[in-house]
């Protein structure tokens, strides 16, 4: 390949990075190559098809199909040999032990396997599909393998291919296991060296005062019949008054499917949100359709774990665990390092909310502030952590009339800033009027220190 040839394709891989969100990119003087139409290709014709039967009947040709899906970097490879085809095929043909379908979980490791396929061997890429499908979850496929991949050779720049493998299994069942942000911040309060996490987050760990409040919101969601309703779930949601847990996805799993207008609306919901709770209990539906289902998390969690880390350019492996045995005990422990706000913003902490007498402010000021907030309001705060870095949110808490509330404000299309969410502990609901109110007025008051120039 000429220079000139090189220097083009980088070009246009920077673009189409950008142009997606993938920020973190390539390694820093690797070559990235465009994916190919047969990965395109692929992926749609595993995304429009509702169950294997109608994908085999439009591409009966898996072996064609799982090499446009797993060769899109280097088109003369030969990832997808006999293993990887048959346990794929198993998985989209398969049943879980509750008699579910697993073709939606499927499709989605299949958009998965790609962004692994450089980076183990067939032999390990159909190791790791025999171990992804059993999943209760489903997302939609992953539409973009270049930024995600991108960014594991990077993290994955000394690990032995057997540690690849765990790490590509755990990865998966972090992000399907429900309250996956829990596992991309390491906790505070363990460990004092200031860099790595010592022990295991607890998967799903919630209070019994939390548990309580979901068992409420769960209940409010039941038909006459005592199964969730799609249309009370829209609500739900719109309302941010659902939160998840495995007692509130076990009780969407059963939820019928609705008629097209109950199911358009709450299709709209799942694409309005950006709650995680909210899209990890979308996840749990048995009848959405692969292309229905929400964006997977996965490229965030990846993409959050690089910037924590230094990003590609200021890569630090030397904050990386020796022999890490899940993915989450990849991130290092929470940053005190401040979010990318100005000193107008930062003041705003300890002053009072407008028009709420002996109401402070209490700004999330670097990670380790967001990780406290998320373990006492019991909410997915730290989901959003990597906006709070780069500046695209600002979340504050705050206490009126016996009620703590966290509230979210995003730039609004104006210039502006606006108020995106607010919410009492546990997502349980019941904002007081005044309390609205006075967040409204907030947003004038930060949009304002946001376009104050830091002297």
């Amino acid at each position: 390949m000429s220079a000139t040839s090189a220097e083009a394709i980088r070009a246009a891989a920077g673009l189409l990075a950008k142009a997606r969100g993938d920020e973190a990119g390539e390694a820093p003087g690797s070559t990235a190559v465009l994916p190919t139409a047969a990965l395109q290709q692929a992926l749609a014709d595993l995304t429009d098809a509702r169950n294997s039967e109608e994908l085999l009947s439009r591409r009966p040709d898996m072996k064609g199909l799982m090499r446009g899906a797993l060769d899109w970097d280097k088109p003369a490879s030969t990832r997808a040999t006999k293993p990887v085809v048959k346990a794929v095929s198993a998985g989209l043909i398969g049943k879980r032990a509750d008699g579910a379908s697993t073709y939606c979980q499927s499709v989605e490791m299949v958009s998965y396997l790609s962004l692994w396929a450089s980076l183990l061997e067939p032999d390990r890429l159909a190791r790791v599909a025999e171990a992804l499908v059993d999943v209760e979850t489903a997302y939609a496929p992953i539409k973009y393998s270049l930024g995600p991949s991108g960014q594991l050779r990077v993290l994955m720049r000394g690990v032995n291919d057997e540690r690849r493998e765990k790490l590509a299994i755990s990865l998966w069942h972090q992000a399907h296991d429900g309250r996956w942000w829990e596992h991309t911040v390491g906790d505070p309060h363990v460990g004092q060296d200031g860099r790595l996490r010592t022990g295991r987050r607890r998967r799903n760990g919630i209070s019994t005062e939390q548990a309580e409040v979901i068992a409420k919101q769960v209940k409010k969601m039941l038909d006459a019949h005592g199964r969730p309703s799609a249309s009370l779930l829209t609500r739900a949601i719109n309302a941010g008054q659902i939160s998840y847990s495995n007692d509130s996805a076990a009780a969407v799993r059963k939820a019928r499917e609705p008629k097209i207008e109950e199911r358009r609306a709450l299709l709209k919901a799942i694409a309005e949100t950006r709650d995680a709770d909210h899209l990890s209990l979308a996840a749990s539906l048995p009848w959405l359709a692969p292309g229905e289902r929400p964006e997977s998390p996965i490229p965030g969690i990846i993409a959050l774990l690089l910037t924590s880390l230094g990003g590609p350019s200021q890569f630090r492996p030397e904050l990386l665990p020796e022999k890490p045995e899940e993915f989450s005990d990849l991130f290092p422990m929470a940053s005190r390092e401040l979010f990318n706000l100005n000193k107008a913003v930062l003041s705003l902490n300890g002053t009072r909310m407008p028009g709420l007498a002996g109401c402070d402010v209490v700004l999330m000021q670097h990670a380790d502030d967001l990780v406290r907030n998320k373990n006492y309001m019991g909410n997915c705060t730290t989901s959003y952590l990597n906006d709070c870095i780069a500046g695209r949110m600002v979340i504050l808490r705050f206490s009126h009339d016996g009620k703590d509330y966290n509230v979210s404000y995003v730039p609004g299309r104006a210039g502006d800033w606006v108020m995106r969410e607010v919410n009492t502990r546990f997502n349980a609901g019941g904002v007081a009027k005044a309390a609205n109110e006075a967040c409204q007025r907030l947003a004038g008051i930060i949009g304002k220190a946001m376009a104050t120039p830091d002297d």
